[in-house]
This record gives structure tokens, sequence and C-alpha cells, in this order.
């Protein structure tokens, strides 16, 4: 696999996401992102957090913090290395509720026993620094940086992340291909006359013995009587 990067999208997106209560033992939430940069990916993370989150929408505003942190960051290295960059970043959210939180200046009961660092996002969005959109979880890329997916939808996500088609070996539809296409008939019988001449045949193993047996057995029955007759003749 290769990531391949083009001038056609010079815009820094991102993607934050987050799986709640991941972690059985400790019920702590994994923090996902994705940030894509001239069309491919330029920076990621997989994370568990640090504190419990008592609902989805705290873990994704958790998430959504990390992203905002990375998001800054990129933008200052981008415009060191003198890339323009025009208005604020837009970070991809599959969460209502978060985006509410994160835009909603003024706290209430849902909100005050969040820490205090991670009401940052709301300085950067009053800034205009980030923006954040919702996004639809089947379309969330960062979601499989939160838990394991499978090979449909990690096919869906992997052209955002490499910046071109990626072909997954052994994909759901590959071994449905496989399922139902079976072998033909004549190859199948082919198979079986090549097993059957290189196997040795049981039968003529378990009968040869036999055979010997009642062949050895006859001819000391003929002997035996033949002795007997010719003792009979010689005593007369």
């Amino acid at each position: 696999m290769e990531i391949i990067y083009t001038r056609i999208d010079d815009t820094l997106i991102g993607y934050a996401d987050a799986n709640w209560a991941l972690d059985t033992e400790s019920c702590r939430s994994t923090s996902g992102y994705l940030f894509t940069y001239g069309g491919a990916a330029i920076s990621w993370s997989s994370k568990k957090q640090p504190t419990v989150a008592l609902s989805t929408a705290e873990a994704e505003y958790i998430s959504l913090c990390s992203a905002t942190q990375e998001a800054i960051h990129l933008r200052r290295i981008l415009a060191d290395i003198g890339e323009i960059i025009c208005g604020p970043t837009r970070i991809w959210q599959d969460n209502q509720s978060t985006i509410r939180i994160a835009n909603d200046f003024i706290s209430n009961r849902r909100t005050k026993h969040i820490e205090i660092k991670y009401h940052f996002t709301r300085e950067k969005i009053e800034n205009r620094d980030i923006d954040v959109d919702y996004l639809p979880t089947n379309e969330m890329v960062a979601d499989a940086l939160t838990k394991p997916v499978g090979p449909i939808v990690l096919a869906r996500m992997l052209p955002t992340m490499f910046g071109h088609d990626v072909s997954l070996r052994g994909s759901v539809r590959n071994q449905a291909a496989h399922h139902h296409n079976p072998i033909p008939q004549d190859d199948m019988t082919d198979s079986l006359k090549e097993d059957s001449d290189e196997r040795p045949t049981t039968t003529e193993i378990l009968v040869t013995p036999r055979r010997v047996d009642r062949r050895k057995s006859t001819v000391v029955n003929q002997n035996s009587t033949a002795a007997m007759e010719l003792n009979c003749f010689t005593e007369q």
C-alpha cells in the first residue's frame, strides 16, 4: 500500500470519532482522529481516553478536543512552509449532541462536570480556527481508528486515507464469489481419478493374503488325503 498526494485538494480536513467505553475493564473510551491534506491522510491517532466518559456525547467531545489540538498544530506547520490557509479548518463529527456542546458557550447540567481543558474546542470555534460539522457515521473515516471494522466498511474508508482505491485481499466480496463458484464437475472427476491412482487399493491388500491362505490350505488337505490313501493301500 502507498499514500498518494495531489495538489488538486489542498484543504486541511479533519475527522474525529470515539467509541464509548470500549475497554471493559477500565470503562474508558477510545479516541480517533484523522486529517487529510493533498487528497490523503497526513496525521492520524487512535488512543485510549485518560478519563471515563459518562456518555457517548462526552466521549466524542473529548475526542474532538484532541482533534482540535492537532488541527492547530497542523495549521502552524502549513503556515511555516508557506501554505495559505483560508478560513477555519473543518472537523467532521458524527454526533449531533457533541456538536451542540461544542457550539454552546453556556455551561449546563450536562457539561458542568466536564474538565475545563476539553472546552479548548469552544475557544477555537469562537476564534474561527476550526469549524465542526456533522457527518453520518457510515461516512466517518475515523471510525476505523476507534474499533475493529469489517472489510466492507474498511474498503469504503481506505480511498480517503490513501488517496486512491486500495484492494483488500480476502474481502467479503471475494469470499462470496469463491463460494458461489464451485469446482467444475470435470475437474472434480479428474482430481478424484488422480487420487484413486495414487492411493493403494485396500481391497487387494486384504484379499490377497486370504487367497494365498486358501491355496495353502487346499494343497495341505490334498497332500494329507493322498498320504492317507497311500497308507491304506500299503496296509492292504
